[in-house]
């Protein structure tokens, strides 16, 4: 799917978005993280298309990249937040309708407020994330288990000399960052 075809699944399917545009990767890793290593950052221009979340912290994407340097950027991945769906395994889907279709679907989903992303970010020497992802309709085990997890209080010896975790649990409707 390219740039354009996306842009126009978006309108057809009355959904508002915004369009960013980076020079390069290196510039867009720095978007999405500030931290991030750019040294393996290829050339390439990237663009999103953004759905703007109520939540007003984390949206939705659609990365697009011109990989080939002529002009034509085409679709790569589709984002919520830190969340990537990984829909490129082109094996599930038998033509480019339902590539389209599929997008569209996860992008009600969220919008809907039937999605829930849990970020873990530990921090000591190294930055490491840790994504799950939950669908409040389908009662999605774990959840519980991981918010309890998220309000437990840290014991003495974890907050002397245990490294720093940061949360961060959204959906589209809320945003809560709880920082260990």
């Amino acid at each position: 799917m390219t740039l354009i075809e996306g842009k126009r699944l978006l309108d057809s399917n009355n959904i508002p978005f915004s369009e960013l545009r980076f020079n390069n990767t290196a510039d867009y890793w720095l978007y999405k993280n500030p931290l991030a290593n750019t040294e393996k950052a290829d050339k390439n221009p990237v663009t999103l298309l953004v759905v703007s979340s109520n939540n007003q912290k984390k949206n939705i994407e659609l990365l697009f990249a011109d990989e080939n340097n002529d002009g034509n950027d085409i679709f790569i991945d589709l984002y919520f937040g830190q969340y990537f769906y990984d829909l490129l395994e082109y094996e599930d889907f038998d033509c480019e309708e339902d590539l389209q279709q599929a997008i569209v679907n996860e992008i009600n989903r969220v919008m809907k407020n039937d999605i829930i992303v849990v970020a873990k970010e530990v921090r000591k020497k190294a930055v490491f994330h840790l994504l799950a992802f939950y669908d409040k309709k389908e009662n999605t085990p774990g959840i519980e288990d991981m918010m309890k997890e998220i309000n437990k209080k840290k014991g003495l010896f974890a907050k002397l000399f245990g490294p720093k975790t940061q949360y961060e649990i959204y959906d589209w409707n809320s945003y809560q960052c709880v920082i260990k």
